[in-house]
């Protein structure tokens, strides 16, 4: 049995365990310690092992940011340990297949994925709230096609038609008392206005398949969180909604925000489709949804 493993060891491990990936500051986000120093040495710690626990992912520097942040993430020794060591037990263990699939230019998006779900689990911690399923773009599961051969699937991949699918950045689903909702989440670091209105689009067309499908259910229950690092981009995504009659019919299943309106506050003051301003609290008691 290994017996160098501490208390804060092991909340350290259990929170990049949950999140896949996490940096020094959304560390301290989470409150495992309150300065980069501290924290630093703990995943020193954690690093400088025979069999380290976690692995790092350094990336270039970018002249006008100087270095991106490094990336931890679990290594199979963990789950190793846990093996062996009965009394460290956590909710769920997720670590990597491939960490080669951390791009540089995917960095500030997954990064600002991550930071929504922190916020996300953090904001429902204070209320009846379960998160019963959160998958993420980059989580991968293995789908066996013949007896001998398995690929991977993206988790969040949803097939709408033949050779058409729609992979959200996130999709999660919330529980409250005897009510689940879905939620797909959609992160804009760009400005492309025509490839966001195509993903909305595919949302659309998804929740009017189950309508069609009469799973009307499935479609009053669900959402589409569209988040944007860029206030101009959110108004003219959302014109261009109004604009647009097919998707105009859908616009009260979209929400919107900034990057920084959801790290103030991720449950009041969502704008829908129809400019309406929304709470997610509210939406989940209500029964006419």
């Amino acid at each position: 049995m290994i017996t160098d493993i501490r208390e804060r060891h092991v909340i350290t491990l259990e929170a990049i365990g949950l999140y896949k990936f996490l940096t020094v500051k959304q560390l301290i986000m989470l409150w495992i310690r309150t300065n980069r120093q501290n924290m630093n040495v703990i995943l020193k710690d954690l690093l400088q092992r025979r069999r380290p626990l976690i692995g790092v992912l350094k990336f270039w520097v970018i002249p006008w940011i100087w270095r991106l942040d490094y990336v931890y993430y679990l290594t199979t020794h963990w789950v190793d340990l846990l093996e062996e060591n009965e009394n460290l037990l956590q909710t769920g263990i997720n670590y990597p297949i491939w960490t080669s699939i951390f791009f540089r230019r995917d960095y500030f998006h997954r990064i600002s994925c991550i930071d929504f779900q922190i916020r996300l689990r953090q904001e429902i911690g204070k209320v009846w709230w379960i998160i019963k399923v959160y998958f993420n773009y980059y989580d991968r599961a293995k789908k066996k096609v013949r007896i001998w051969k398995s690929v991977t699937r993206i988790k969040t991949k949803i097939d709408i038609w033949e050779w058409r699918h729609i992979i959200p950045d996130s999709v999660f689903k919330i529980k409250i008392l005897w009510t689940e909702k879905n939620f797909m989440y959609e992160h804009s670091n760009w400005k492309d206005i025509k490839k966001i209105i195509r993903q909305l689009w595919k949302h659309a067309y998804l929740l009017y398949k189950y309508i069609k499908s009469w799973n009307v259910n499935i479609v009053e229950n669900s959402r589409i969180l569209c988040v944007f690092e860029h206030k101009t981009t959110q108004e003219a995504v959302m014109q261009r909604l109004q604009d647009d009659m097919s998707l105009k019919t859908m616009a009260k299943y979209f929400l919107f925000k900034t990057e920084q309106e959801v790290m103030e506050n991720i449950i009041e003051g969502w704008a829908n489709g129809q400019r309406e301003i929304v709470s997610l609290l509210e939406a989940q008691n209500d029964r006419s949804w």
